[in-house]
């Protein structure tokens, strides 16, 4: 079976490249294989090969192929797509690189099997780098620079490049770390550099601003308005052990809800 390693979890150019060559060479969806360098799945068994590189010949005797182009909405799909834990990320984008030879307004289709699961999963990345931006909290450290700030945080998707131009534009003039599973980015106030993954214990534990969170989220929480399921909706339970505030919900909740049952109901008596 044919075999492209790719650098990384997030490799979509790598993916591409590959991708490109097992098409044009003719091999099918379920017979091709994406695999992450320094992952388990990456040790290739004894037949297993590198992916085929088509020669002049076959190019020639497949010209339609050769000349085969996919549209713009497919590669930005592919890009969002890739960012996925999903394991078969890449053998789905494939499949529908393959499916557009035939069917080129195939990504126009919703209703289809593979165009539904693509633009779902591209949703969810979606909504991770929305969740990222809201839900990054930093704390204040010291360095032989002076001030600095870093976060940890633990995205539900590999989202940590595709979200960094938001920080370093929010807070450019601070020097900020975010740490996470995945990898990590440092701004320094003047450019943006990735590092490797790193672990919660890497990044710093409380500090005064924590108490300056909880003030203020207690001080703009609702009861009268408060919705416990909209709220872990917006956000989830996953990541409040990150949140300085999230602390205080079950106590704010539980004090809306005295407040509730304790409130006198209306009289009900003739005047």
């Amino acid at each position: 079976m044919p075999v492209a390693v790719l650098a990384s979890e997030t490799d979509f150019e790598g993916w591409r490249k590959a991708a490109r060559d097992f098409r044009l060479a003719g091999v099918a969806p379920g017979a091709a294989r994406f695999v992450v360098e320094g992952a388990s799945s990456a040790q290739g068994g004894l037949f297993d090969l590198a992916p085929p590189v088509p020669s002049e010949r076959r190019l020639e005797r497949t010209g339609r192929q050769a000349e085969f182009r996919v549209p713009a909405a497919f590669v930005d799909l592919a890009k969002e797509v890739i960012l996925h834990r999903s394991v078969d990320r890449f053998d789905l984008m494939y499949r529908l690189l393959w499916r557009l030879g035939d069917e080129p307004d195939l990504l126009k289709v919703i209703s289809d099997r593979d165009v539904a699961d693509a633009m779902e999963r591209a949703k969810n990345v979606s909504r991770a780098a929305h969740k990222m931006k809201a839900f990054v909290r930093f704390r204040q450290v010291h360095d032989d620079r002076g001030e600095a700030w870093a976060a940890w945080f633990e995205p539900a998707h590999r989202v940590v490049e595709k979200t960094a131009g938001f920080f370093q534009r929010r807070f450019t003039t601070m020097r900020w770390s975010i740490l996470t599973p995945d990898g990590s980015v440092f701004w320094d106030g003047e450019a943006l550099r990735f590092g490797p993954p790193a672990t919660r214990d890497m990044a710093p534990g409380e500090d005064e601003i924590e108490e300056f969170w909880k003030t203020y989220y207690a001080s703009t929480f609702n009861p009268a308005r408060l919705s416990v399921k909209t709220m872990q909706g917006e956000m989830a339970k996953s990541y409040w052990k990150n949140l300085p505030e999230a602390a205080l919900i079950p106590e704010l909740v539980a004090a809306s809800r005295a407040r509730t049952v304790d409130r006198p109901c209306p009289s009900t008596s003739p005047r």
